[in-house]
């Protein structure tokens, strides 16, 4: 999705007993240019962007609010470690070049 490529920027750094962490920042001049990127980024987590896109058509605009609402966190605590949990499956994946399972 190319978050970490463009706005999103990653920094390494070492902890005691040979641990790392890495800090992110934003780049905020970005942040409009990848809103539709990291959107994209979120509905794929939720389900396949073109599943979602068959369902928008499938309802009309009408309903697509409805399936949305049943696919994506209520709660604020919910969407509040998901997006934390998304962010970091894409760093995973971008930056460590590791897989992730989604279910």
């Amino acid at each position: 999705m190319e978050l970490y490529k463009k706005w999103l920027k990653p920094t390494k750094h070492p902890i005691k007993s040979d641990g790392l962490v890495w800090m992110i920042s934003e780049d905020s001049s970005m942040r409009e240019t990848m809103s539709e990127v990291f959107c994209n980024a979120v509905r794929s987590h939720y389900d396949e962007l073109d599943r979602i896109g068959e369902d928008v058509a499938d309802l009309g605009f009408e309903n697509a609010s409805k399936i949305f609402k049943e696919r994506l966190p209520t709660s604020k605590k919910s969407r509040s470690g998901e997006l934390g949990e998304i962010l970091a499956t894409e760093f995973v994946e971008e930056q460590l070049g590791f897989s992730v399972l989604r279910y």
